[in-house]
């Protein structure tokens, strides 16, 4: 079936662990482009960066240094969000929404990362409609560092939504 995706234009897919992402990457099409959507840990970046066309959540400053020093040993641009912590759990990753500008001012001085939009998660809830104003602001962070160029390039990529609520965050 692997070997069908292309074929049905299914050119990107997901894997939140690096572990569960090395297995299926060796049976996969060589298109096929690789999205670590889990929680990264700094220790491990070097191995994300030989599997992954993009990390959806970069969750830090300390990551978003870590994924240069990385990326500048093997010669290319990592690919990256920011993921913010919209929800404001306690128990998801993510910068907060005010320090966004902050963050993004100084990933624009990191060569070796090139920072392509944002990424939030909303609660799970059994209420889609709920993490609509969490999934706005999620944009309107990224319209806001495009309108006052807080990164070097304009942020063209939003990673939000899951299964429960995908539809309310492709409205957004």
């Amino acid at each position: 079936i692997a070997s069908l995706l292309p074929e049905a234009g299914i050119l990107d897919l997901g894997e939140n662990r690096i572990l569960g992402a090395e297995k299926k990457v060796a049976s996969t099409p060589a298109e096929i482009r690789w999205h670590m959507i889990g929680h990264l840990q700094r220790n491990k970046a070097r191995k994300a960066l030989e599997i992954f066309s993009l990390i959806h959540s970069v969750d830090s400053e300390r990551l978003l240094t870590r994924i240069d020093n990385v990326a500048a040993g093997t010669g290319r641009k990592a690919a990256v969000l920011l993921q913010v912590n919209i929800s404001a759990e306690p128990q998801k990753h993510g910068v907060q929404p005010e320090a966004v500008a902050e963050i993004l001012s100084n990933a624009a001085g990191l060569p070796h990362v090139e920072v392509q939009g944002l990424m939030g998660m909303g609660p799970f809830t059994a209420e889609p409609e709920s993490c609509r104003p969490l999934f706005r602001t999620l944009r309107e962070l990224r319209d806001e560092a495009n309108i006052h160029s807080h990164y070097r390039t304009p942020l063209r990529e939003l990673s939000m939504g899951m299964t429960n609520d995908f539809e309310v965050a492709i409205e957004e």
